[in-house]
């Protein structure tokens, strides 16, 4: 959390130093990735709460001589996809900075808890999602005798190949 703080008290100086729209994309960037990288975390807004609380004064004291401080009017439109509520924020150059109160748990869609990577049943029932002919591949690479110490690429290999679907990184191809 104290990483967070840190890092977000850098942006809001840049962003006082030279407030460009470039500078508070900087920012908003920033953000939305510690946001979608949290947000199936257990009470994150809680904790994004606290760490708003922790920036209050410092944006108060940084950016209302550069900024407006307020409710959106007529935000972007990635603002509008991206926050729902109507928290008050500052706007800076043109562009508002993403508030960070404004944060939600979601759930993980994807994740099944039936599914364990650790025994021979519930690897089987990963591979069964995947396509006919990426799983017969698989297959002959999992009979390719590996020596001990080649043993961690082969897995590697194997996880880049499924996760890729047999498609070339490069070029696309099969």
């Amino acid at each position: 959390m104290n990483d967070i703080l840190e890092k977000l008290r850098y942006f809001i100086r840049k962003i006082q130093n030279k407030p460009t729209p470039h500078t508070v994309m900087d920012y908003n960037a920033y953000f939305l990735g510690i946001k979608n990288y949290f947000k199936v975390a257990t009470h994150i807004n809680i904790d994004f709460g606290k760490i708003a609380y922790r920036l209050l004064k410092t944006m108060y004291n940084r950016l209302k001589p550069i900024g407006k401080y307020g409710k959106p009017i007529k935000p972007s439109e990635t603002y509008k996809r991206l926050h729902k509520n109507n928290f008050r924020t500052y706007k800076i150059a043109g562009a508002y900075l993403f508030p960070l109160g404004d944060i939600q748990a979601s759930n993980a869609m994807n994740f099944s808890q039936n599914i364990c990577n650790y025994t021979k049943e519930e690897r089987l029932k990963l591979h069964q999602n995947l396509i006919a002919d990426v799983a017969v591949q698989i297959n002959k690479m999992l009979k390719v005798p590996y020596g001990k110490d080649n043993l961690e690429v082969a897995d590697n290999r194997i996880s880049r190949y499924s996760m890729q679907l047999g498609k070339c990184a490069v070029t696309g191809e099969f």
